[in-house]
C-alpha cells in the first residue's frame, strides 16, 4: 500500500509540473489601444501604426519578435530589440509602400 501511496504522490508531482510548464511566460492582451490613419497621401510613401502590448503573462521580461508581419503592399518594419516587461509598451510600426500607390494595403 505505501508503494502505491508514494507512486500516486509522484505522478501527481509530476502532473503539476507539467501543468505549471504550460503557462505561457510572455502572454499579451488584446490590442485594444491602436492608431491607424484612415488615408494617406499616395506620394508620401509611408505612415506609421502605432498600438499597445500589455503583458500578462507570469515572465515580466521577454523579447518580442516581429519577422513574421507582413503587408499586402510594400514594406512593414518595427524597432528592433524589443523587450517587455509588465508595463504597456508603446509600438510604432512604419508600413512603407511605392509613391503614386493606388488601393488598399491591409
Amino acid at each position: 500500500m505505501k508503494n502505491k501511496t508514494f507512486s500516486l504522490f509522484a505522478l501527481s508531482v509530476f502532473v503539476l509540473v507539467l501543468l505549471a510548464s504550460g503557462v505561457s511566460a510572455i502572454s499579451l492582451a488584446p490590442i485594444t489601444t491602436f492608431t491607424i490613419p484612415t488615408s494617406v497621401n499616395q506620394t508620401v510613401g509611408s505612415f506609421n501604426i502605432i498600438f499597445n502590448l500589455d503583458n500578462t503573462g507570469s515572465l515580466n521580461n521577454g523579447t518580442l519578435d516581429f519577422t513574421a508581419s507582413t503587408v499586402s503592399t510594400g514594406s512593414l518594419s518595427f524597432p528592433t530589440n524589443l523587450s517587455i516587461g509588465t508595463e504597456v509598451k508603446t509600438i510604432t510600426a512604419k508600413v512603407s509602400f511605392p509613391t503614386n500607390f493606388i488601393g488598399n494595403i491591409s
